[in-house]
């Protein structure tokens, strides 16, 4: 009993710092694969991963101890075996704020993930102070996108606080609304076929009335609520998400959603350079004492821009180089050849990506739990989409190149960029497993 206190008061403190810190932690620990793996979510409840984030979080905070101790023991594990709680104040500060994220890149500390791990161990508490600084101070450039969004739609503001559906509620309960004597009751008895006693103003209903309202009331209810977390896990993913990597079923609506991905990006890329434009001539209208600050602020701003702008025409390059990208069976590779056969891989703590191949649900869940098995991780990418993917792909410890659906050009982006290249012939278990 003391333990569940103990754990109710430690979600009250992390809220206290930030309401939306549980989700921000769940992002930053898990990926899909560690998501699904670690909590173990009813399959029968056909959840996508955003909205499993969403149901985890719902759990915590009601006082899930299961989960809170899930999340609590990767967090921990995780700072313990990388190092991360032996850093300096100086060090701390670059490697929380470069955004490398671990559920993205497999490294990389963010300040929540070092508060939750001094709260839950008792280790570093001098540091306690500095971590909820870096972690304010993070949020800070992403408050700008919420305080935009909620500019635009003021409404959101009220679904998000729930204050006016509630009030509405408990005046109509008190029968303290306004309209109150323009109101035909005895009308309203006919239509839902029930009793009106005029004489203290009241109804007789069935239960089965009463139940529905109250079910109906509910639901309302739990759509804020999930409005609420919803809107947090946006403000997570405004740090952390790559939107740009969804997993499709078929061929045809591949080529269609990678031709809006490529307009919009190119949109994106013009209103940038508009924005860029614009900042120059704000820098140029201000002539008051301000101007050096402005100016300053500005120029960061623009400095950011330039580089949003070169990122988004290198995935522009990657995507059209994925659309014509010339895919084969059975590519001829001279460096298959000549792989030699060398002693089996240390698999422990490795990230691994298969590139290509004609992978079905089967043949992946073979392999996905053999890599479990080894204490490693797994993902496919297939072979119209290795170029978009080639920043991820270079971070990853062992790439394995299948030749039996895959292309040349592949071949040659991917040796230029990966440290450890493996290759097979054929989209099966024991091939990967010969391969190791």
């Amino acid at each position: 009993m003391r333990k569940a206190k103990g754990r109710n008061q430690l979600i009250k403190k992390l809220q206290e710092i930030n309401e939306h810190i549980i989700v921000d932690l769940i992002v930053d620990n898990f990926n899909e694969h560690l998501l699904n793996n670690a909590f173990k979510v009813d399959t029968t409840l056909s959840l996508s991963y955003s909205d499993r984030i969403i149901y985890i979080t719902k759990n915590i905070l009601s006082g899930n101890e299961k989960y809170l101790n899930t999340l609590i023991n990767y967090n921990n594990t995780y700072i313990t075996e990388n190092g991360y709680d032996k850093l300096t104040e100086k060090e701390y500060e670059e490697k929380c704020l470069n955004n490398e994220i671990r559920s993205l890149t497999g490294s990389g500390i963010n300040a929540e993930q070092m508060i939750l791990y001094i709260m839950t161990t008792g280790r570093l508490k001098e540091k306690l102070d500095f971590f909820k600084k870096l972690y304010r101070q993070d949020l800070e450039s992403y408050n700008v996108f919420e305080k935009d969004t909620l500019n635009k739609k003021p409404e959101m503001l009220e679904l998000l606080q729930g204050t006016q559906f509630e009030m509405e509620f408990q005046e109509f309960i008190n029968n303290n609304y306004k309209g109150f004597d323009k109101i035909d009751f005895e009308g309203l008895a006919d239509r839902y076929r029930i009793k009106y006693n005029k004489f203290n103003d009241t109804y007789t209903v069935p239960s089965g009335f009463v139940v529905f309202f109250e079910n109906k009331t509910m639901e309302i209810f739990n759509k804020l609520e999930s409005f609420n977390l919803n809107f947090g896990l946006l403000h997570g993913n405004l740090k952390r998400i790559d939107g740009y990597l969804r997993n499709i079923e078929k061929i045809q609506e591949e080529s269609k959603r990678t031709a809006e991905e490529s307009k919009t990006l190119k949109a994106e890329n013009e209103n940038l350079k508009k924005v860029n434009e614009f900042q120059k001539a704000k820098i140029l209208a201000y002539e008051s004492g301000e101007k050096d600050k402005l100016i300053k602020e500005s120029q960061k701003e623009i400095t950011y821009l330039y580089g949003q702008i070169e990122r988004l025409k290198e995935e522009i390059n990657n995507i059209e180089q994925d659309e014509n990208n010339t895919i084969e069976e059975n590519i001829k590779i001279e460096e298959i050849e000549q792989q030699k056969e060398k002693e089996k891989t240390d698999l422990q703590n490795k990230n691994i990506i298969v590139l290509g191949g004609k992978w079905n649900s089967k043949n992946k869940g073979e392999v996905e739990s053999y890599i479990d098995a080894e204490n490693a991780t797994v993902e496919f990418i297939e072979a119209n989409r290795i170029f978009r993917n080639s920043q991820k792909i270079s971070n990853k410890d062992i790439v394995i190149f299948d030749t039996s659906y895959n292309s040349h050009a592949a071949f040659y982006k991917i040796k230029s960029i990966a440290r450890n290249i493996i290759y097979i012939n054929k989209s099966n278990i024991e091939e990967i497993k010969k391969s190791l």
